[in-house]
């Protein structure tokens, strides 16, 4: 995955788990079969003590490129940073966090969809300062 997909996948999990507002109100529209999948697989891994502190612990080091926290002038050192933090999830939620590139664009980044719902649900378990 190139960098700049990267980071802004990152930047989009970190704000959402900052700034997602619980919101019942839920488009109805197609959803693609991975976004199904990624959503029953953040609402499992919800239960799973080791996956939350997983993707807790990846969630703190994309929080780190983020906020700024990496040289945004050397490419490669934020891809590996956000690989490295990516390579600590077990290959479901990888998975599950990778399917956010299969929402519609204008659904990307909107916390009312149940993707987002499902993983800030899981998120709400990590420790304050993720």
């Amino acid at each position: 995955m190139h960098s700049a997909k990267r980071f802004a996948l990152a930047a989009s999990i970190v704000a959402l788990s900052l700034l997602a507002p619980a919101v019942s109100s839920v488009k109805a529209a197609q959803v693609p079969n991975s976004i199904e999948t990624a959503i029953d697989t953040f609402n499992a891994a919800a239960a799973d003590p080791a996956k939350v502190a997983a993707l807790c612990s990846m969630m703190k080091d994309l929080a780190k490129v983020a906020g700024g926290e990496t040289d945004s002038n050397n490419p490669a050192a934020t891809e590996a940073t956000v690989g490295a933090a990516m390579a600590k999830l077990p290959a479901d939620l990888k998975s599950a966090v990778d399917a956010e590139f299969d929402l519609a664009e204008d659904e990307r980044g909107d916390a009312s969809h149940p993707y987002y719902q499902a993983m800030e649900k899981m998120a709400s378990q990590c420790p304050p300062g993720r």
